[in-house]
């Protein structure tokens, strides 16, 4: 999520990197911000992975 709100991908999630779509105004990620998300599993290759 990003400001408390998901946020939906403009592509599947894939490979080195992940595109969203943002509304105007919305605060954009800078590059190395953590960023939650919700993904299938099947579909997902993690570079890390934090349990909290």
């Amino acid at each position: 999520s990003i400001d408390g709100k998901q946020r939906l991908f403009a592509e599947p999630p894939h490979m080195q990197a992940s595109m969203l779509f943002l509304p105007h105004g919305a605060r954009v990620p800078a590059v190395g911000d953590q960023v939650d998300v919700r993904v299938r599993y099947t579909a997902t290759s993690f570079d890390r992975v934090v349990v909290d």
